[in-house]
């Protein structure tokens, strides 16, 4: 699939794991661009986070834009999900944090 290229349809197994994401999570199709979006934010960082994730969360892109289509920040294992979470951590000692921009790229990962 080739994003923003209208002419281009999704592929029947890509399409089948979108489907099965929206079910999962209880979510209503977007669109095969911003559906798109979820399935590859999920499929990363679900390698390094096995408990539920909002998949809405993490999406912050607009589908078929060339943008970051999603951010995650992940510290001791657990997904942060807003700024409160991130300045009750840096009261803390060490603690270790992953940062993600999808598609794929890790930002960060070590000890603050």
């Amino acid at each position: 699939m080739i994003v923003g290229n209208k002419n281009k349809h999704m592929d029947r197994i890509t399409k089948s794991l979108i489907t099965e994401l929206l079910q999962s999570q209880e979510l209503a199709s977007e669109g095969d661009a911003k559906d798109f979006e979820k399935l590859v934010n999920y499929c990363i960082v679900s390698n390094d986070y096995s408990k539920t994730i909002d998949i809405n969360a993490i999406t912050i892109g607009e589908g078929g834009d060339t943008g970051i289509d999603g951010l995650a920040i992940i510290v001791n294992g657990q997904l942060i999900e807003n700024k409160d979470e991130i300045d009750d951590l840096l009261e803390r000692n060490r603690f270790r944090l992953s940062a993600y921009s999808m598609p794929g790229m890790r930002l960060y990962t070590g000890h603050l």
